[in-house]
């Protein structure tokens, strides 16, 4: 996969602390968890591997020792 191109400013790498990621087993959706936020974005994998945000789920308990940890997808 690569990076989201110019039009879209590159969101993968406006993403800070990332922690963990998941592919779905097809390949078509990456999962992104920020657990210090708790917040995980969801993005489409394109045909020539861009990425697209497709959704963010905010308000997630955020890392503090009972926080989210770990991301799974299916």
């Amino acid at each position: 996969m690569r990076r989201g191109g110019e039009g879209d400013q590159g969101a993968a790498d406006r993403i800070d602390k990332t922690l963990y990621l998941a592919v779905t087993e097809d390949e078509k959706f990456v999962y992104v968890q920020n657990a210090v936020s708790g917040t995980v974005y969801g993005f489409r994998v394109e045909a020539d591997g861009a990425l697209t945000k497709i959704t963010t789920a905010e308000g997630l308990p955020a890392f503090d020792e009972s926080g989210i940890e770990g991301i799974a997808a299916v």
